[in-house]
């Protein structure tokens, strides 16, 4: 596989289609964005696991497809979009949700751990596609225009989306859904 390699030092990582220059520079590229793809890819998948596999599958994909990138959105933009559908794909293939794994909590105050395991369930409610544009939005900080890129959709309708998203959110962790 061509990201077990050690990765050799790159000056500066590329944020265009010159990552797609050389497995080297592609690599380096990979290593500074996993944990954000991974981050992604659970917010559909509900497992830290299995978002990691997924994300190493959307990085074989992109690899293997750099030929059709166009450059009308960012490359991160670009693995967004093939890491949401490697992930539909999953969740298809499995025809049903995983439930939450929750992950060891750094917090030893039972008010964090409460309200992480809140904030969970509630979004363990939300539909994988209210779970997503909530991430990409706020755990991510993307405008509306790189996520309609990446869930194909008008910016319109992404803000639309995750208006009713966060009510629905707000509704089921106040305990009024």
């Amino acid at each position: 596989m061509i990201f077990a390699t050690p990765v050799k030092p790159v000056k500066k990582i590329p944020s265009d289609k010159s990552v797609f220059s050389d497995e080297n520079t592609y690599e380096a590229w990979v290593a500074a964005t996993q944990k954000q793809l991974i981050r992604f890819c659970v917010q559909i998948i509900n497992s830290w696991s299995e978002a990691e596999d997924m994300a190493q599958e959307t990085y074989i994909r992109a690899w293997q497809k750099r030929s059709s990138y166009k450059g009308t959105a960012s490359i991160l933009t670009w693995h967004m979009a093939i890491a949401r559908r490697v992930c539909i794909d999953r969740l298809r293939s499995l025809k049903r949700m995983k439930t939450v794994e929750l992950d060891a909590l750094n917090s030893t105050t039972d008010y964090c751990i409460n309200t992480k395991i809140d904030v969970d369930r509630a979004l363990q409610k939300l539909t994988a596609d209210e779970r997503i544009i909530l991430y990409l939005r706020v755990g991510e900080d993307l405008p509306f225009e790189e996520i309609a890129k990446i869930l194909n959709r008008t910016p319109a309708a992404c803000r639309k989306r995750f208006q009713r998203s966060k009510e629905k959110f707000e509704s089921i962790y106040n305990g009024k859904d």
